[in-house]
Order: C-alpha cells, then structure tokens, then sequence
C-alpha cells in the first residue's frame, strides 16, 4: 500500500511542475469466463480510473476495481477482491493515425491475502476515421511475491468511438495466459474534462 501512496505523491507534484493539459475519468464492465482449468470460473468487475492528462503523451491514472468470480468456490457468495493500481502511461505519434504507448503499473489486490504487483502493458492504436479507433495492447502481470499465484499475460483487441469531444465509448475482447486462463469482454465509457 505504501508503493500507491507514493506513486500518487508522485503524480501529484509533478502535475504541479509538468503543466496538467487534461483530466477526466474512465469507466470500465468486464465479464469474464473461466477456460481450461478455470472452466467454471466466470466473473464480472467494475473499475473507475480518474486521469491526468500531462503535455507531450503522458496521462497518468489511478484505477480502482472491484470484481467477483461466480463458480467453484462458493457460487454467488464469493468475496468480492478489489485492486487499487496507480498507472503511467506514455504514447508516441507514429504516423497521423498511428501511435505506440507504454503502460506502467504497480497496485495492491485486497480479497483474502493483501499483496502488491506490478503491471507493464504496450499499446498500439490506429485511428480507422475522426470518431472510429481501433486499439490492441498486451499486459503482463505478476505479483512482487510470486507465491501469490498473479501472473497473467492478458491480450486485448478492440474498438473505440468519440461520440463527442469529452465522450467516448469503447469495447474489447481479451484473453488471458497464465496462473489463470479465462476470455471476455469490456465495455469502456471514458469523459473527459
């Protein structure tokens, strides 16, 4: 917990010299279904991230989620876990319609045993039309102790459309390797400031 508070003091005063260009917060629905070994495994989460905008590609973000899985424990008695992550992330113009990006990430999983991890996530979005986007990125994740069992590499693909110039509403579908297996799907809701 105490790596959060740090990365939020970091993020707060360097908004304070790095000039902020923007702000909103972004929404997120994630259904989720167990496969191979976690077959049964299916959930569902909510997320709000409020965001920092800075100049030159930075955005800065804090996540908050809180999700349950429904199946092999205890049905729909299951704890519900939350996560709280402090992201940066930093996207490079490759061409008018084209950009790279790089995630970074460090967050604390609260359900059950408390532990801390980190994430690191590259980004590419090409955009189709002025309103259309589409998006793909693949995030590796893992826990700072790797008893925890919290390493995932997880593959997205979706779409993003500006309805205006604050709104914009997303989807993607996403498949994940690792400690778990699971696919699914996200709906994305992002206002901007």
């Amino acid at each position: 917990m105490k790596k959060i508070f740090t990365i939020l003091a970091l993020v707060i005063s360097a908004s304070a010299f790095a000039g902020v260009t923007g702000s909103g917060v972004t929404m997120e629905y994630e259904g989720e279904y167990g496969q191979g070994k976690d077959s049964g495994t299916n959930g569902s989460s909510v997320a709000v991230a409020p965001y920092i905008k800075f100049g030159q590609g930075w955005k800065a973000d804090v996540k908050f989620d809180a999700g349950r899985d429904f199946g092999q424990t205890d049905g729909q008695n299951n704890a519900i876990d939350g996560k709280i992550e402090a992201r940066i992330r930093k996207d490079f113009k490759v061409t008018d319609k084209l950009a790279a990006g790089l995630r970074l990430g460090v967050g604390e999983k609260f359900a059950g045993k408390d532990f801390s991890y980190y994430t690191v996530e590259p980004i590419v979005t090409y955009n189709l039309t002025q309103p259309w986007s589409v998006n793909a990125s693949v995030r590796y994740r893992n826990a700072f102790d790797t008893s925890n069992n919290f390493k995932t590499t997880t593959y997205k693909i979706g779409t993003a459309y500006k309805v205006t110039n604050q709104d914009e509403v997303g989807v993607k579908y996403f498949d994940k390797y690792g400690d778990s297996r699971s696919n699914g799907f996200e709906l994305v809701y992002t206002r901007g400031f």
